[in-house]
């Protein structure tokens, strides 16, 4: 994929919205965004499927981002170290979160996970670092949740939610 690592430490980028009309685009690659410290805000083409492994990493100031309902994966580090991250809505297409995904997304409190079934959590620490308060997951999946692998040490965090 040509956009691996294209904007790599790129610390000019604000806002790219324009990634939406890459069409063809169904993976945002390995390395991507990383270390795009200035980037708030982007939105991912609605026929992505994949989030590779750190594309997101250390982009430091991204607060705002809508993954689309046709991803699959989550990969390792996607979005480590996205400090001003306060909220994330995973949406039911999701099946894996890789290992450290969200990893030291020290403001991370609220994650909106709309599949029925948790997605797999590669590891323990796919959250490792965040003040996560509140994982709302449907109404209907509250008690699978909660005894999940890897989910259920956040037993006590998980709602109820109607999507």
């Amino acid at each position: 994929n040509n956009l691996e690592r294209v904007f790599k430490g790129n610390t000019k980028i604000v806002a790219f919205n324009e990634l939406k009309h890459f069409t063809g685009i169904t993976t945002i690659p390995n390395y991507s965004f990383e270390g795009c410290t200035s980037l708030w805000k982007i939105t991912i083409p609605s026929n992505v499927t994949e989030i590779k492994s750190c594309a997101f990493k250390d982009c430091t100031n991204l607060s705002n981002i809508n993954i689309p309902e046709r991803v699959i994966s989550i990969e390792s580090y996607a979005f480590r170290s996205c400090s001003r991250l306060q909220s994330i809505t995973i949406p039911k297409s999701v099946t894996l979160i890789g290992s450290w995904a969200f990893a030291d997304c020290d403001q991370l409190q609220s994650i909106y996970c709309k599949s029925i079934q948790p997605p797999t959590l590669e590891n323990d620490w796919v959250f490792e670092s965040s003040i996560i308060t509140t994982i709302y997951v449907p109404v209907e999946s509250v008690d699978i949740y909660k005894a999940a692998a890897r989910w259920q040490k956040f037993a006590d965090k998980i709602k109820g939610y109607e999507f």
